[in-house]
């Protein structure tokens, strides 16, 4: 009896304790907005301008923000020596603009990322300010603990029933971490956000470190802020779709296959069509591109995986043509790479890899501390397979016809997949472009973790600054060497500069040395064994070594990309613990002998027995650019020459591959060099596979270089 009534009371307690602790919503948030700076000092901020300097799937870019409080939001990338503006959202709609295809056309916000993203006009501040104004409703969910700290939790729910979550830290208040949770064709997404590092700035605390997990557009950001700028004034033009940019891409560059084609059903019906060990689970029209949406499931028994396909079908103009497209790092692809294709005519399809996010996690499965086989399979060529079958498959049910011609467009990881496809499945597609291609992936990734490994091995590291020093000098001292002074060294390969000429200049407060040239002339050379022996490529001469050999802190430190943390963590060793940056010349032999020999047959499409495609009348075009500061084109270069041995003499392997190489250009495709618009890429290739027009070279400007004002012609590798 005793017993049950001290339990009793311990009850009481403990309810009494947890009702006396809690706290409404509206405490919460008033508590942070006090964090931060008081409401009065929140009203006052008009406008804000963010630059971060930001690593988005490994890629090492500056990205810009900028608000303008009830107004607009934009968000814009630097890929060198312009901006790509990648979404902007006003009150009335919100575009994307895919320049980094060449396309200046904008395009509509899909329907659901718009619904999650039409309230960053206010920003998180300003929303969290003004949420009952804005109409939505908030509850509190309780507290939970995260690395050592209490954080109490918040939901707050849009009109159009978009819910967030908000972490704030109880003993601050500040705001830790948010998730956005949205219906994306048929999933459910998150888009995670951390924050931390708050610093004062003017009458504020605002967050200076963002990790970001974007799990609808397939990005993993980390990033940091070099600059911000409150109140400034702003034009409120920017925020507007630019005058002569139709809202959908012209649907009349490729002539239609079918004439007068319609669909044979509803898109909602597909819901109901059956496919071996396939569940659809997503059929759809979306307005914003007038589209048939389909989600589907692909499992592999026995199993117990899932490859997430997505599929857009246009409702009217099908041209009778399917395109699937690739992914970038870790990524498989996103539902958000459809939306060119698809409102140019192209039934096309995309898939996650086999994982729903950008990072390379789902190798490992930590539980059962053992590599995930088949997951790991997927992301290599299962998945991108799955895509490509299941696709036609649903065109020809949904329009009753096949599609006659089948293409392929990736670049990066998306190009080693182009390959994958090539080889491995040489009868999916008719026509492929392998852009800046990852073709030897399990060498290249190491090369990011050579840097680390000289500079540990030399207990020397050279900062950003001398990095960056050194790369203008080897330029300006052999831009000349083609006749032409434009900033870019048109052939790398035979540069014969040496960083022992720069010591002694000159960066900033600091001298170079010859500590430092000993570093920049390994790097340069690329990954060897202790005793010297070649491994793999460094980045060409020229190329941005401050992306690729990245240094931080004080006293300085290497830094590992996030590429290679991944992929030594989840595909080699297998320990999540296990920390890069310590790596020498010796542990770094280690795992590039593993990393070659354990992903050899998975991960390095180097085969060059194409005859199947070949006999199918394949075409493949690969195009790399020679400053690539992510993949040195020599890999590139080294399949291609291969691949002409194979097949027996260069005028046989252009009947069908082709590649073309642009001095000065970068790992987006941006540089001061001559570029060519990624469109007529594709238009070259659907005008050989079909017309048997083969391209012989390809029209290149440059961008943005005063000093070049003529185009340049681009001409087949080996330029003959």
């Amino acid at each position: 009896m005793k017993s049950t009534f001290y339990l009793f009371c311990s009850i009481v307690l403990l309810a009494v304790s947890q009702r006396s602790y809690a706290q409404s919503t509206d405490q919460v948030i008033n508590q942070y907005i006090d964090a931060v700076g008081g409401r009065s000092n929140l009203s006052k901020i008009k406008s804000m301008s963010i630059e971060r300097q930001s690593e988005i799937n490994g890629m090492k870019v500056t990205s810009n923000e900028t608000i303008l409080i009830g107004t607009g939001y934009r968000s814009e990338i630097n890929l060198g020596n312009i901006y790509q503006t990648t979404e902007t959202y006003n009150p009335k709609e919100a575009f994307i603009s895919n320049l980094i295809s060449g396309n200046k056309s904008t395009q509509n916000m899909p329907d659901a990322k718009y619904a999650a993203g039409k309230d960053k006009i206010f920003s998180t501040m300003g929303l969290l300010l003004k949420y009952k104004n804005l109409g939505y409703t908030a509850e509190t969910l309780g507290s939970e603990r995260s690395d050592g700290a209490e954080l109490v939790k918040i939901r707050l729910t849009s009109p159009a029933g978009v819910e967030s979550l908000y972490y704030f830290n109880r003993k601050t208040y500040l705001l830790i971490k948010s998730i956005t949770i949205l219906n994306s064709f048929g999933l459910k997404k998150e888009m995670i956000s951390q924050y931390d590092d708050y610093r004062q700035i003017q009458n504020i605390k605002y967050p200076y470190r963002l990790l970001s997990n974007n799990n609808v557009a397939g990005l993993f950001l980390s990033s940091e802020i070099t600059k911000i700028e409150i109140n400034q004034s702003i034009n409120s033009k920017i925020f507007e779709r630019p005058a002569g940019q139709s809202e959908k891409i012209t649907t009349n560059q490729f002539e239609p296959i079918y004439k007068n084609i319609m669909p044979t059903c509803q898109c909602e019906d597909l819901i109901q069509f059956k496919v071996p060990n396939t569940k659809i689970i997503f059929a759809k029209r979306e307005s914003s591109d007038n589209s048939c949406r389909v989600t589907a499931i692909v499992n592999h028994p026995p199993f117990n995986d899932s490859v997430t396909v997505f599929l857009a079908l246009p409702q009217d103009k099908w041209n009778g043509r399917f395109q699937g497209t690739g992914g970038g790092g870790f990524q498989g692809g996103t539902s958000e790479s459809l939306n060119q294709p698809v409102t140019q005519g192209f039934s096309t399809g995309s898939t996650d890899g086999g994982h729903p996010d950008a990072r390379g996690t789902f190798a490992f499965d930590e539980k059962n501390n053992r590599f995930d086989w088949q997951a790991i399979r997927n992301f290599s060529h299962v998945a991108i397979h799955d895509m490509t079958t299941l696709g036609k498959i649903i065109t020809e049910k949904y329009y009753g016809n096949t599609p006659k011609y089948s293409y392929f467009v990736g670049g990066s990881n998306g190009g080693r997949q182009a390959m994958e496809s090539v080889q491995r499945y040489p009868l999916d597609y008719n026509g492929v472009i392998a852009a800046c291609p990852a073709i030897y992936w399990n060498h290249f990734l190491l090369g990011f973790l050579w840097p680390t490994a000289v500079m540990n091995d030399a207990k020397h590291y050279v900062s950003r600054e001398k990095l960056a020093a050194v790369t203008q000098a080897v330029i300006k001292a052999w831009d000349d060497k083609d006749g032409v002074i434009d900033g870019v060294i048109e052939d790398p390969l035979k540069c014969k500069w040496d960083p022992q000429e720069f010591v002694g200049t000159k960066v900033g407060n600091d001298l170079f040395t010859i500590a430092d040239a000993d570093v920049v002339r390994q790097i340069w050379e690329g990954p060897k064994t202790k005793r010297g022996e070649f491994l793999w490529y460094g980045l060409t001469k020229g190329s941005n070594l401050s992306d690729y050999a990245f240094t931080s802190g004080i006293p300085l430190k290497a830094i590992p990309n996030g590429l290679i943390d991944d992929w030594v963590k989840y595909f080699l060793i297998g320990d999540p613990k296990f920390d890069l940056g310590t790596v020498d010349i010796n542990e770094f032999e280690k795992l590039f002998i593993q990393s070659v020999e354990q992903y050899s047959y998975l991960y390095q499409t180097s085969n060059t027995d194409l005859s199947t495609f070949k006999n199918n009348g394949g075409k493949l075009i690969i195009t790399h650019g020679l400053a690539d500061n992510m993949i040195p084109p020599q890999g590139s270069i080294q399949y291609y020459n291969t691949l002409v041995a194979t097949m027996g003499s260069y005028k046989k392997t252009a009947e069908f591959s082709r590649l073309f190489l642009y001095p000065g250009l970068d790992h987006s495709f941006f540089g001061l060099g001559a570029s060519t618009n990624q469109n007529e890429f594709f238009k070259a290739l659907v005008k050989w596979t079909e017309k048997d027009s083969a391209p012989e070279f390809f029209e290149a400007q440059t961008i943005d270089n005063p000093s070049v004002k003529e185009n340049v012609k681009v001409k087949i590798y080996p330029f003959k």
